[in-house]
């Protein structure tokens, strides 16, 4: 069973508007470590500080940066134990810092999907393409392809209710609003990151 690695605070330094954590990671960690974030060890959901960027490295020992620092804000304490959680893959941070991609606000539309039945019963779910020539075993679903998941929050776009109707498309990626103002359209996505080679 998988357990989320645990974080012991070594230093804290405040730089301006940037605040360093210093953490000795116990657990298995791969890139891309940030974003990432501090939680309590009871179990809590609750964010005690985003990490935006791995400055330093050695072994387990590792520098972080984290930029959105509010008067008021937590800091984590130096000797507790945190729960550390990486929040994305490698092409999600990709996504996330490359700035040769457009992208476009649209309204969600459900289109048809192909099902394929797959040996062991299970079945596959896809986009059906403009002009495509199924296999026998394949089904058209009339708009079966009905909602797609922002890339970086997992948040549901689609024309359903409850979920949100409007997002950005790049190359068949889809994000959500809030997605695409936080990291695309502020820049900040092209500031996270491990700057140093895990």
């Amino acid at each position: 069973m998988y357990q989320e690695p645990v974080a012991i605070v070594l230093a804290v330094e405040e730089m301006g508007d940037t605040l360093s954590v210093t953490l000795s990671i116990d657990g298995v960690i791969h890139p891309p470590l940030v974003p990432s974030s501090l939680h309590p060890v009871t179990g809590s959901d609750q964010v005690l500080i985003e990490l935006h960027r791995v400055v330093d490295q050695a072994d387990s020992i590792i520098i972080f940066h984290s930029y959105s620092r509010g008067v008021d804000a937590p800091r984590p304490t130096i000797g507790e134990t945190y729960v550390f959680r990486r929040w994305w893959s490698p092409d999600q941070l990709a996504l996330a810092q490359d700035i040769n991609r457009s992208w476009k606000r649209q309204t969600f539309v459900a289109t048809d999907a192909v099902e394929t039945v797959l040996t062991d019963g299970n079945r596959l779910l896809r986009p059906f393409v403009a002009n495509e020539n199924t296999k026998g075993s394949d089904s058209v679903i009339p708009t079966g392809w009905n909602h797609e998941h922002c890339a970086f929050c997992w948040q549901r776009i689609s024309a359903l209710e409850g979920d949100e109707s409007i997002g950005y498309l790049s190359e068949g990626e889809w994000i959500c609003e809030t997605c695409y103002r936080r990291y695309i359209k502020s820049g900040f996505g092209r500031k996270i990151g491990d700057q140093i080679p895990i």
